[in-house]
């Protein structure tokens, strides 16, 4: 798998064309956001790879949903008592929706 490259990189190396090295020097600030823009059409690395994607997406459902039965189940085993319910699967529940929340948002692009 290649490794994707940072958008800055990105920005120089379309900046360093020779093409784009003149319209920077006549017009830099129209050229710097035409490349903006032309960094800003890529898909983000989530977006690439789909098989991944879908992986972490199934992953993190899976231990949301696993935590919300757990919870269940021991209020249920013990008589509505939410006091015997354990920490760590209450901070493992609010990381992985925070983390599916923060994959699935939209990212303000578009």
């Amino acid at each position: 798998m290649n490794e994707e490259a940072r958008s800055a990189e990105v920005l120089v190396r379309q900046a360093l064309e020779p093409q784009n090295l003149s319209k920077l020097k006549t017009d830099p600030e129209g050229t710097l956001r035409s490349l903006e823009a032309n960094i800003l059409q890529r898909p983000r690395v989530m977006e690439q790879d789909k098989v991944v994607y879908r992986i972490v997406i199934g992953a993190l459902s899976t231990l949301a949903l696993s935590v919300a039965g757990t919870a269940i189940y021991l209020s249920i085993a013990n008589n509505g008592d939410v006091q015997k319910f354990p920490d760590i699967l209450t901070a493992l529940g609010s990381a992985s929706l925070g983390a599916l929340a923060g994959i699935l948002s939209p990212n303000g692009r578009g």
